[in-house]
């Protein structure tokens, strides 16, 4: 017992003695970190890109560096199509010498019945606003930076009359002799009265069209042809028209029905 004491004293000595000489506990030593691979961390070069080119790059294409062209002249303009309906989208037609002036610019004014009713960069008059009979014409002003050049003017253009449109025309069923009646459906854009007939060649007198109504009336007999051709015509008070080819076929079946149809 006494010398196992003795050797715990001792053991407690020296570590007492371990622990003085060193002057107390020492940082731990921080790991090395491990190497940098240069490659795989460094960042990517950015791709090369050509620069964009300037405005200034390129002064002799830049409208706006170009000198105006102030010898520009208007040589002709016109008003397009030739023939001008209510429906139509006229269009100024202008050319200038040189043909390909630099720093002008064009403007355009459209007049109806000596009314301005349009002044804008738009060489095309806004639709809806022609009916029969205007008379339409249009200036063109030609500037270069905000002074006027040169002004023409277009011919005078007076608005036609537009066809009338047959839309529909109705056949009833046909079932033996007796008294029926086609429909035909027409409009005029123009708004004109419209007047209806029929075109052809040897027509029997069962057959007509009511000239005002549209309405063609028809009484075939117990015998009729076996085909019937015309053409409904419609025209208006100013000498516009629409046609459409009709042909009628009877085919009398075994129970005497004749049916007619339009091909």
């Amino acid at each position: 017992m006494t010398r196992w004491w003795a050797r715990a004293a001792a053991v407690l000595l020296s570590l007492f003695l371990v622990a003085a000489c060193g002057g107390g506990e020492r940082a731990p030593e921080e790991s090395p970190s491990p190497p940098v691979d240069a490659q795989s961390t460094a960042p990517a070069p950015a791709p090369e890109v050509e620069p964009s080119p300037e405005w200034a790059d390129f002064p002799d294409s830049a409208e706006d560096s170009a000198p105006a062209d102030t010898s520009a002249r208007l040589v002709h303009v016109r008003l397009r199509p030739d023939r001008i309906h209510r429906d139509s989208s006229p269009t100024i037609v202008a050319e200038t010498l040189p043909r390909r002036a630099t720093g002008v610019s064009m403007r355009y004014r459209f007049w109806i019945n000596d009314q301005m009713v349009q002044e804008s960069p738009d060489s095309m008059l806004r639709p809806g606003r022609l009916k029969k009979g205007d008379g339409i014409f249009a200036d063109v002003i030609l500037s270069a930076a905000g002074t006027e050049l040169d002004r023409a003017r277009t011919d005078l253009v007076l608005v036609e009359n537009t066809n009338p449109e047959i839309e529909a025309i109705e056949f009833p069923e046909i079932k033996g002799p007796g008294q029926y009646v086609i429909t035909v459906k027409a409009t005029d854009p123009d708004g004109d009265p419209l007047t209806f007939e029929l075109d052809g060649v040897n027509l029997p007198a069962w057959i007509k069209a009511e000239a005002v109504s549209g309405r063609i009336l028809l009484e075939p007999g117990e015998d009729p042809p076996e085909t019937l051709e015309f053409e409904v015509v419609v025209r208006d008070n100013d000498g516009g028209e629409a046609r459409r080819e009709v042909t009628l076929t009877f085919r009398p079946p075994p129970d005497r029905s004749t049916p007619a149809e339009e091909e």
